[in-house]
């Protein structure tokens, strides 16, 4: 997305599916680039990026960044639907 950082993968505290966050060079937070679905049942190693409004453009930086795999699958989240993906980088 035009800047370089540092991403973390960590564990929601609700539910307990991973989280990534990205971090600025200067370790300030930049991005939370997924969202929190505990009611979902998904794989262990599956995400649902957040891809819209201010993370317009995550799934593709994180799919180029080697991060995650695109699924094809989409969840209902509130107003819009979000990507699956399948997370490629341990936390």
């Amino acid at each position: 997305m035009g800047e370089d950082c540092t991403v973390e993968i960590g564990t929601y505290q609700v539910g307990g599916g991973p989280a990534i966050q990205l971090y600025c060079e200067d370790g300030s937070p930049m991005a939370t680039a997924t969202i929190n679905v505990p009611s979902l049942e998904l794989p262990e190693n599956y995400v649902v990026v957040k891809d819209q409004d201010e993370n317009e453009g995550m799934m593709e930086a994180l799919v180029e960044a080697g991060i995650v795999r695109p699924t094809g699958l989409r969840v209902v989240v509130g107003y819009y639907s979000a990507p699956v993906a399948e997370l490629l980088v341990a936390g």
